[in-house]
């Protein structure tokens, strides 16, 4: 297959080639002395400006683009484009690969980083708790959610308080795969920023999972962390004898016992297994939602429902208001009080 090349004022749109400085300009002096070339011939020969050739790739060690790099070897009298490859002395870059990397620049600018003792903060390390994480590299962090029940959450919601506190707009992709939405937020800076307070990269099941020591020294952000966390791990079911559950499901030993004494400094009675926290009954679930609430839509609509009707909706009935875009509209986000 032919490889098409566009030229727009001496602009290549292809893969250019970086190398090595010195090795650049001894190529480009091996090629004129050669040829008995003057700088001139060889601008013409590759039908570019001569100052490109001297100033952009003699003077400051520029990339080249691929066919004009490949076009000046067949003058070289021993290098050839495979072997300069074999030996690593030459790497591919992608086009406009410089202006991705401003691009990045200018949105790493604009980050801010938030107040750790914020409400909002705390909530959003809550979410990152249970359905986060951080790349191994580095690059941004990731919040999966379930598409079908969580999709108005994580865009309207989730999304936004992302945007409020690091001042960049998040990414939303919709798996075409699986049923899920995912938030990505791609920043090495913030990254950073969550793994000094103690976050893990990579898989999280394998690190120190908690919440961080800082905010049990108030009360609010432990009650915002544990909503970001319900709101993503957590659900509100119908419970046979106690009539309604509120469930947080964790799967990390260091996470469970964080959350434990968490919720213990809220004076708030909940059962624990070793795989998360229950909390039983319409008065301990109104305790829970006086102190703690909700963000989410889902476990807001499902709880009033079963105050105003004494039942819970199954999963069917939950879907099927979640899918009723009117109904979402409906109903102002967040929402951090009782629900009565």
């Amino acid at each position: 297959m032919s490889c098409i090349v566009y030229m727009y004022k001496f602009r290549f749109i292809e893969k250019r080639v970086r190398i090595d400085k010195l090795l650049l300009r001894q190529v480009l002096t091996d090629i004129k002395n050669y040829n008995n070339f003057k700088w001139n011939d060889l601008s013409k020969i590759l039908k570019i400006p001569e100052r490109s050739i001297r100033n952009d790739w003699i003077k400051k060690g520029n990339t080249v683009p691929l066919s004009l790099f490949k076009k000046l070897l067949k003058h070289h009298p021993n290098l050839n484009y495979k072997t300069l490859k074999r030996e690593n002395k030459i790497r591919l870059l992608d086009p406009f690969w410089g202006q991705r990397i401003g691009n990045k620049s200018r949105i790493e600018h604009k980050i801010k980083l938030p107040d750790i003792n914020s409400k909002n903060f705390a909530e959003f390390y809550g979410i990152m708790l249970g359905d986060g994480c951080i790349y191994s590299n580095l690059s941004g962090l990731c919040i999966t959610c379930n598409r079908t029940t969580d999709e108005s959450y994580l865009k309207d919601y989730v999304a936004k308080l992302a945007y409020s506190l690091f001042n960049i707009k998040p990414k939303i992709y919709i798996s075409k795969r699986y049923n899920a939405i995912r938030c990505v937020l791609y920043s090495k800076k913030i990254s950073k920023f969550l793994i000094n307070l103690g976050f893990p990269r990579g898989k999280k099941i394998s690190g120190n999972l908690k919440i961080p020591n800082k905010f049990f020294n108030n009360k609010e952000l432990i009650s915002s962390c544990i909503r970001g966390l319900a709101d993503t791990d957590g659900t509100i079911c119908r419970h046979p004898h106690t009539k309604v559950m509120i469930s947080i499901s964790v799967l990390s030993k260091s996470l469970l016992k964080s959350l434990i004494n968490a919720f213990d400094s809220l004076n708030i009675q909940a059962g624990h297994y070793n795989k998360g926290i229950n909390i039983y009954g319409k008065e301990k679930a109104h305790i829970y939602f006086k102190t703690v609430g909700s963000s989410n839509i889902k476990h807001i609509s499902k709880f009033k429902e079963f105050i105003t009707s004494g039942r819970m909706w199954d999963r069917f009935e939950t879907e099927t208001f979640l899918s009723n875009i009117n109904s979402l509209k409906s109903i102002n986000l967040p929402y951090y009080g009782p629900v009565v």
